[in-house]
């Protein structure tokens, strides 16, 4: 599989070289190579779909670090894999029981997070009640020699989670309709009157927590930690993101298959597609330049979806942006599906 989709990127990289690009300078005269511009090459291709090589039992979240490196959490083995620009596939992290989520910011800092399962054990004994009632979670920093720290516990059991630039981390505790901040001091504060369940928490452009709760309503935290409308997604959806352009966006189900869909700013709109996904996915993740890797539980994989390259260019070398579209004539299409 590697050997074909580098082959089918060689292929398009000569063309890029040898015919189309190369037509245009040349119908330009003497002289064009001083005044090209570097507007990025469209390539008539569907986007090369390859399946990570990293096994997985049941992966649950995934996350792009900003050198390109593809960390995957796999809850069934407690694991954290990452595999580098160069395909080498590491483990992250083992050992994290309860393992649900991963969190990557701008400067690369990893967590990860777990939940503690509900107490069932009649003859648990008092002091382990106690423990598992004042912690049922926790949020642990990822080092790249394989060890990781415990930063904080949460009093409540968590769903999802989210750090700023500025170090503070928002959880966020699903059906207990529990939200709470760590400041960047580590002390913990919780938001009292969430009227819902929230499912998930992520940044906008300017830093700030965006929630998205159980209705499908997302709920920007103030300042003064009051919560604010800012949109609309469908009710039920899982997870929410911002996209690498500074959208905001949910993963909800369409039909017979998994959506990327835009937020909107009015309940009765549905957002555009951004992208059509096969259904159980449980996570998705974007690169710099917007590729998408997500992961599968229901078929136990991790796929890469690449449609936007960096190529030198063939008159000076100057990095540009090469984008596969299925009509080169035309702008790149605003959705995309497997």
């Amino acid at each position: 599989m590697l050997r074909f989709i580098t082959l089918q990127v060689a292929i398009l990289l000569s063309a890029i070289s040898q015919g189309t690009v190369a037509d245009e300078f040349a119908e330009s005269g003497f002289g064009a190579l001083e005044q090209h511009d570097h507007q990025p090459i469209l390539v008539p291709s569907r986007p090369v779909i390859e399946r990570i090589p990293i096994s997985v039992i049941r992966p649950v979240d995934i996350k792009v670090a900003p050198d390109g490196a593809i960390y995957v959490a796999d809850s069934d083995s407690e694991s954290v894999f990452r595999m580098l620009p160069d395909r080498t596939v590491e483990l992250a992290a083992t050992g994290l029981s309860g393992l649900c989520r991963l969190s990557i910011d701008d400067a690369g800092t990893t967590l990860a997070l777990t939940a503690t399962a509900q107490p069932s054990s009649a003859t648990q004994d008092s002091r382990d009640r106690q423990a598992t009632a004042d912690t049922r979670g926790t949020i642990v920093q990822l080092t790249r020699s394989g060890v990781f720290v415990t930063l904080h516990s949460i009093p409540f059991r968590p769903v999802g989670f989210c750090r700023s630039t500025t170090g503070k981390i928002a959880v966020v505790g699903g059906a207990s309709c529990r939200l709470g901040i760590f400041d960047s001091l580590g002390d913990f504060r919780e938001l009292p009157g969430l009227p819902e369940p929230a499912m998930d928490v992520a940044l906008n452009g300017a830093d700030q927590f965006y929630v998205l709760l159980q209705s499908g309503r997302v709920v920007r935290i103030a300042s003064n930690d009051v919560l604010q409308t800012v949109g609309f997604a469908p009710a039920a959806s899982s997870r929410l993101y911002r996209m690498p352009e500074g959208r905001i966006a949910v993963l909800s189900f369409d039909q017979s298959r998994d959506v990327i869909r835009e937020i909107t700013m009015h309940a009765d709109e549905s957002g555009p597609v951004l992208a059509a996904i096969p259904e159980g996915t449980s996570a998705v993740a974007f690169d710099r330049l917007g590729n998408m890797s997500l992961c599968n539980p229901n078929l136990r994989a991790v796929t890469r979806v690449t449609s936007t390259f960096m190529v030198d260019c063939p008159h000076c070398e100057k990095p540009i942006k090469m984008i596969l579209s299925p009509n080169r004539l035309h702008e790149p299409q605003k959705s995309r599906s497997f």
